[in-house]
Parts: C-alpha cells; sequence; structure tokens
C-alpha cells in the first residue's frame, strides 16, 4: 500500500491531522484548517505570475510486512524568465 500528502507549499509548511482530509482538497492536504491559507496563498502567486516549489510525503508498506518506509523530496520552483 502507498500514499501520500502535502506537507509543504512554498513557505507554508503543513502540520498532519490525518490521512481522511488527503482526497477531500486539492491540495491533497492531511490538515483541511490549512486549505483556505493554501488557496489564499496559491491565489496571490497566480496573481503575480511566480512559482514556489513544495514537499510532499510518500509512505509506501510492502503487503508482507508492517514496516514502513517514509520518504520525503523536495520539489523545486520552476525558474521563470521575466
Amino acid at each position: 500500500m502507498s500514499r501520500g500528502h502535502l506537507t509543504q507549499l512554498g513557505p507554508h509548511a503543513i502540520p498532519f491531522e490525518d490521512f481522511e482530509h488527503v482526497d477531500a482538497n486539492p491540495f491533497f492536504a492531511a490538515n483541511a484548517t490549512i486549505v483556505p491559507e493554501l488557496e489564499r496563498f496559491m491565489d496571490a502567486l497566480r496573481k503575480s505570475g511566480d512559482s514556489c516549489g513544495a514537499r510532499v510525503t510518500a509512505i509506501a508498506q510492502p503487503r508482507s510486512s508492517s514496516a514502513a518506509a517514509r520518504h520525503t523530496a523536495r520539489v523545486p520552483a520552476p525558474s521563470v524568465t521575466r
């Protein structure tokens, strides 16, 4: 089994609450209370024509073992030429 969630969007760290929130918002954040803040941040980025990086956490668990492997990846912001 594998699953993941957004853990940071630009400077906004996203504290983990529960995986039940991940499929309930467009950011795949495991924290429902921070979604309005992320929406405002993204709206401001779109308006300015800017971009940001993000961090996601992916968890893979082999079917034959209860030991889970956790991997966090940083996704750099694309370079913007003006």
